[in-house]
């Protein structure tokens, strides 16, 4: 994995060992890459969340993603958008320490929902999505896979930030791959497609 700075003076993709410094606990979820797991900071006590990859699920195309997904993470600081604390390359693992939102993923919250959202509640989420969505087009980013999976809710169901990079683009050009989640691709894309 190439060298990528962090943004802000944050850090950079560390070679010491994580296990130092943090403390891996229960498992917040499972992906095709690797497991997400509560980090516990040694040093200061604060919670995050491990993003855990095996180097070795990640040849190719998959690492031109994570690389991707590192490198614009580390640009974006916004309120409404899950922020990358620290990355890790060990001899077998990356590890990206991200900023901890425990509320779950605004998809499992909608499905056990036996209401819909109040008004006021859906125009909250939204507001916060599409502020997010503004922050990042004001960089030149494009997310690309923008789905309620990809929305992580706060202990309190008040406030929401977006997650998962790996598709994202830097936007200088018109986007001419397809990429995403099909069941949330927008009927015009297909349909130029």
């Amino acid at each position: 994995m190439k060298y990528i700075p962090l943004g802000h003076s944050r850090g950079i993709i560390l070679k010491s060992d994580p296990d130092k410094e943090y403390k891996f606990d229960k498992v917040l979820g499972k992906g095709s890459f690797g497991v997400v797991r509560r980090a516990v900071h040694r040093g200061t006590g604060n919670c995050y969340a491990a993003k855990i990859i095996e180097k070795r699920s990640i040849e190719g195309g998959h690492k031109r993603l994570l690389e991707r997904e590192i490198h614009v993470m580390s640009r974006l600081h916004h309120s409404n958008i899950v922020s990358l604390e620290a990355c890790y390359d060990t001899p077998k693992l990356v590890v990206l320490i991200m900023e901890l939102v425990s509320g779950g993923e605004l998809f499992q919250d909608i499905i056990s929902r036996n209401e819909g959202y109040s008004e006021r509640d859906a125009m909250q989420y939204t507001r916060q999505i599409c502020s997010a969505l503004a922050y990042l087009h004001s960089l030149g980013i494009a997310h690309r896979d923008l789905k309620p999976e990809n929305l992580l809710l706060s202990d309190d169901k008040k406030s929401i930030k977006l997650t998962d990079f790996g598709f994202s683009k830097e936007v200088g050009d018109v986007l001419k791959t397809a990429c995403g989640t099909a069941i949330y691709v927008g009927n015009l894309f297909i349909y130029f497609n």
